[in-house]
């Protein structure tokens, strides 16, 4: 029986100073995703969702996740999204879950989910996959209690869905949705909202 991999070992190992240690945990977290890709993406996607776990590995998680799904090359960027299109439906909707749940966590685990969540946006989005995902990042919007780390990454999710979108040729969001989400980002921009950092993540979405 293979041995269960402890990926938060290695996202700390990839980090240390220990230039061997180092080394080692790298090539161990690229044997990972190269042998069993549902695992490695779930394990990373649950990192990035655990509270417990160190925010600098917590953060990795989410780079190394986002990195999984796009590329600049062209042709390998086509690979990447042909192989999440292919995965299991129920392995794609823990994963989801599990970035959604990230964003109020804390600031830069939340701002590496909102960046995933984009990548998978722009893949699922022009074929009608993840249908209720905007109107989830408005709800945490104008929920009462949100606050202001979700309010945040919130935002910062809805400005990169929109920059994702902007490469597509076909017309992904319909004028209501888009309506709904610079009502959204205007909403976060007024003066009164009392929180300059969710005014700030307002302004840059």
């Amino acid at each position: 029986m293979a041995q269960a991999v402890d990926i938060s070992q290695l996202l700390q190992g990839s980090q240390s100073a220990d230039a061997a240690v180092r080394t080692q945990a790298e090539q161990a977290l690229q044997e990972f995703g190269r042998t069993n890709v549902p695992g490695f993406l779930l394990s990373l996607s649950s990192e990035l969702a655990n509270t417990e776990k160190a925010p600098d590995s917590r953060k990795l998680a989410g780079i190394i996740l986002k990195n999984q799904l796009d590329a600049k090359d062209e042709a390998k960027r086509a690979e990447l999204t042909a192989r999440w299109v292919a995965l299991d439906a129920g392995l794609k909707q823990q994963i989801k879950a599990h970035l959604l749940s990230s964003l109020g966590t804390c600031k830069d685990a939340g701002s590496a989910a909102a960046q995933v969540i984009a990548k998978i946006a722009a893949v699922e989005l022009i074929r009608n996959e993840w249908p209720d995902l905007i109107n989830s990042l408005l709800g945490y919007m104008q929920q009462q209690a949100t606050n202001s780390v979700l309010k945040q990454t919130t935002l910062d999710a809805l400005g990169y869905i929109c920059e994702e979108m902007t490469s597509i040729k076909e017309e992904v969001l319909n004028q209501e949705t888009v309506n709904n989400i610079l009502t959204a980002v205007v909403h976060g921009m007024r003066q009164e909202e009392s929180d300059f950092a969710v005014r700030l993540a307002a302004t840059t979405a």
